[in-house]
């Protein structure tokens, strides 16, 4: 797994506050099963946040863009579960139509950006971004994967839908670093 931290300059902005500071990330992807179907998204700009299923967080549509992998148009979805005070908690994988032999392993790229404002004699504010990498794995053309700190997983560091930040998941295709789905959620995009 590899953890990096990069900092894009946004536009300066003057903020009446500090935006909170942006805590480590060291997640683990474990494999997943067969099982699952989710909802495709499409069209551009800021997708529309939708409640999770089980009520304790959000569901980002995962979209192909269009293009078909395989012969075939992937679909997904992934439901980010929150802590009552917010924080990240749950993440539960649901991906079909990836057209793959079984036990395929398939990287999953996270991108979080939260805005940071640093005072000088002028207020700026950047973007930091960090990028998480992990894998699920592939069985019948289709994976379901829940992991949870609730049951001993670490996870990434993903905000709040309501917070001055982003998420965006990607999952790529094995052999080459093509985007088979993604995903966005946030105030901006990455």
């Amino acid at each position: 797994m590899k953890k990096s931290i990069l900092t894009r300059s946004v536009y300066p902005l003057v903020l009446a506050a500090a935006i909170g500071a942006f805590g480590a990330v060291a997640p683990v992807f474990a494999s997943g099963g067969s099982g699952g179907g989710g909802g495709a998204a499409g069209g551009g700009g800021k997708p529309p946040v939708s409640k999770d299923p089980a009520g304790s967080g959000v569901l980002v549509p995962l979209s192909n863009q269009g293009y078909s992998y395989s012969n075939k148009f992937p679909v997904g979805s992934v439901a980010l579960g929150y802590a009552a005070d917010g924080t990240a908690q749950s993440m539960t994988f649901n991906l079909s139509q990836i057209n793959v032999p079984d036990g395929t392993v398939l990287p999953v790229h996270m991108i979080m950006g939260k805005l940071s404002t640093i005072f000088t004699y002028y207020a700026i504010t950047n973007a930091v971004y960090t990028e998480v990498d992990g894998t699920i794995a592939i069985t019948h053309n289709s994976a379901s994967l829940v992991i949870s700190k609730l049951t001993g997983n670490v996870i990434p560091d993903f905000a709040a839908p309501s917070a001055a930040a982003t998420t965006e998941i990607r999952i790529l295709s094995p052999n080459k670093p093509a985007t088979i789905l993604d995903g966005t959620i946030g105030a901006f995009h990455a």
